[in-house]
């Protein structure tokens, strides 16, 4: 209920900390935008944030110094422990939206927060309850949405994790199945598909897609370029040599030479660089996490 209130708030904010009392539920607000002018401390939205809270029998205070803050309180009601509480981890501002409207339209779902920052939500899990953290891969700083999932599920056992993604590397997959998740789920797939997933993954299940989506390279799909091409690619965007590629993988410098001259001109580049950079734009190989 608190977390329904905050969206008539006018203001950029974050939730800085959730705490539950003996018989109430406080979230603490701070602004993440330009603070009210204190003389419209009732006005650019406060009063009716105000109005709003009272109807629902919260209590809301204000503070203006020495900086913005603002605290809703909500009594507990029959049915509050039993909720599931989730952590939203996303730094794109419409997509956090979009996944705060999926968790707020669920009766049984209760939103704890949001953060940008992968790291910022290992923290959260060390002093809060968390039941499910819907987690990004690519977050604020670059840090790794995985190497973070790792470490919750490792710490806190009872915590799932949910990575929901729109990079298609196959080895976004491969890590969120080697430990990093309890589930994978694709952004693009729809909000019943998300919702479904939630679901599911609370429930005990290990929900993840049989392979990544494909994506268009000019005149083929990335399903027409074998894993082992792909590698080498990868190898290559990450700065490895023909030679240093050969090595790893087991075979010659001119072998790797005429796999990338197979994906070139199969898919219709020009060059060497022409396929990088569509690799890289369709997330089809991912080089900034860490």
């Amino acid at each position: 209920m608190c977390d329904k209130l905050c969206q008539t708030c006018p203001w950029k904010y974050s939730s800085g900390e959730d705490r539950k009392g003996a018989n109430e539920y406080s979230i603490r607000i701070t602004n993440d935008g330009d603070a009210p002018e204190k003389n419209a401390e009732e006005g650019g939205g406060l009063s009716a944030l105000r109005k709003a809270a009272e109807s629902e029998k919260c209590i809301m205070q204000v503070s203006f110094s020495p900086e913005f803050c603002l605290v809703l309180k909500m009594p507990l009601t029959e049915g509050w422990e039993s909720m599931v509480r989730i952590l939203i981890v996303e730094d794109q501002r419409i997509m956090q939206k979009y996944f705060e409207s999926i968790i707020m339209r669920e009766p049984g779902f209760r939103h704890v927060q949001t953060v940008p920052d992968a790291c910022e939500a290992v923290k959260i899990c060390s002093y809060s309850a968390i039941d499910l953290v819907l987690m990004d891969v690519q977050t604020f700083h670059n840090h790794d949405g995985l190497s973070a999932g790792k470490i919750i599920r490792e710490k806190y056992p009872y915590t799932k994790v949910l990575v929901v993604t729109s990079l298609i590397d196959p080895k976004v997959l491969e890590r969120a199945k080697s430990g990093c998740a309890d589930s994978l789920w694709y952004k693009d797939h729809g909000e019943e598909e998300i919702r479904s997933v939630i679901c599911r993954t609370l429930n005990g299940e290990h929900v993840f897609p049989d392979v990544a989506p494909e994506v268009e390279l000019n005149w083929i799909t990335s399903g027409d370029i074998s894993p082992r091409q792909l590698e080498m690619l990868r190898l290559y965007i990450h700065g490895m040599s023909y030679s240093e590629i050969a090595r790893k993988m087991d075979c010659s410098a001119s072998g790797v030479r005429w796999n990338f001259q197979e994906m070139i001109a199969k898919a219709g580049y020009s060059c060497k660089e022409d396929l990088i950079a569509a690799a890289l734009e369709s997330k089809l190989i991912v080089t900034t996490l860490k």
